[in-house]
């Protein structure tokens, strides 16, 4: 299943902060260049597709 998400730039930053307490860097650097391209672009939001992987 997937999920669409209108999200702030500071949600993204939110995002980065946890994957970094989980210790899962390469998803933060990918959030991180997402910030970037925001600030090069002059965006304020982005929209996000978030998998759902149901374990069977």
């Amino acid at each position: 299943m997937q999920l669409y998400y209108l999200v702030s730039k500071q949600d993204v930053i939110e995002l980065i902060r946890e994957f970094i307490d989980q210790a899962n860097y390469s998803a933060a650097i990918y959030l991180l260049e997402i910030v970037q391209q925001m600030e090069e672009e002059n965006r304020t939001s982005v929209l996000i597709t978030v998998e759902r992987h149901d374990s069977s």
